[in-house]
């Protein structure tokens, strides 16, 4: 290529685009940019809640479990009971077996809380298996 080519190809005009670009287009890209970040927000809450109203609907249809029998329960005043723990954790326990043993006559005697030493039980059992140097 000679060096007469390359100026004719320097004088094509590329574009007539301005050098500069006004406050008017760089608001309208502002404008622009946070409408479509608005618009897909807007889409993902509806498919959220188009969701949402599929499983409520879902679990609207769905059979009722058995409540667990009234014998089940722990009685608050037995001797055996933590009075520690949250009343509704015997309750939780009770209605847990009775869906395992589906529906077989069954007595819960005794909750306690377990031991709360299992972390320094754990850190105990860790460091004793490393080597003394």
């Amino acid at each position: 290529m000679s060096f007469s080519s390359l100026n004719s190809i320097q004088s094509i005009p590329i574009a007539s685009v301005p050098a500069q670009h006004g406050t008017s287009e760089h608001v309208s890209f502002v404008i622009v940019g946070f409408l479509f970040v608005v618009v897909v927000l807007a889409i993902l809450a509806l498919v959220t809640s188009i969701i949402g109203f599929v499983f409520k609907q879902a679990e609207k249809n769905a059979p009722v479990a058995a409540a667990p029998q009234p014998q089940a329960a722990v009685a608050e005043s037995g001797p055996y009971v933590d009075h520690d723990i949250p009343s509704h954790i015997p309750i939780l326990i009770a209605a847990a077996a009775h869906t395992i043993l589906k529906g077989k006559p069954h007595r819960i005697v005794n909750i306690r809380n377990v031991n709360k030493g299992w972390a320094q039980e754990g850190r105990r059992d860790i460091f004793s298996s490393h080597k003394v140097r």
